[in-house]
């Protein structure tokens, strides 16, 4: 089997900047937008699912008036 090159790949202060701006800007994962959506599909479990969704509408729309894109 051949052996591999595992050095360090230089890398330009660009993509340090890009790697660097990636992780600062990562979104978090909140727990209660599931249970929100989980709580609404429970509610509307014997509908069509183009009712289920409409009714979740609202649901999202408490999600994104709560998350930090309506806020900046």
């Amino acid at each position: 089997m051949e052996k591999y090159n595992t050095s360090e790949i230089p890398k330009s202060s660009r993509i340090t900047r890009l790697v660097d701006h990636l992780y600062a800007k990562m979104p978090e994962i909140e727990s209660y937008r599931a249970k929100l959506i989980t709580e609404s599909y429970k509610e509307t479990e014997d509908q069509p699912i183009i009712t289920r969704r409409a009714k979740l509408f609202p649901t999202f729309y408490i999600i994104f008036r709560s998350s930090s894109v309506m806020r900046n």
